[in-house]
């Protein structure tokens, strides 16, 4: 299952990308965080990522909670609007890079 995330730039670029299955990244309207989409070879690669303080995840794929008002803030440029899900953030980053829509991978 894919994992979205908006995340300081920084700490994605210091990260070992080892961890990771499988990443993408688009820019969001903060230029300091961007938007990620990625899987994970195993739970334990998964929750060394999020336990970085930059690291916000939104709310797993299939929640029906919407994204936080400060993650849909940075991320108006693509069109995400108050009350929007992942699954609406994820199908909408889809203008900007195709990998990032939820049946795609």
């Amino acid at each position: 299952m894919k994992h979205y995330f908006i995340v300081d730039r920084e700490a994605w670029e210091s990260f070992p990308k080892e961890n990771f299955q499988y990443s993408h990244w688009i820019e969001t309207d903060d230029p300091k965080k961007i938007l990620i989409v990625a899987t994970f070879p195993h739970e334990a690669a998964h929750a060394f990522w999020e336990a970085l303080q930059a690291v916000e995840p939104l709310p797993h794929l299939l929640s029906t909670s919407a994204v936080k008002a400060a993650h849909h803030e940075v991320l108006t440029g693509i069109g995400v609007k108050p009350g929007d899900r992942t699954a609406d953030v994820a199908k909408k980053a889809t203008s900007v890079h195709p990998l990032f829509h939820p049946e795609r991978g």
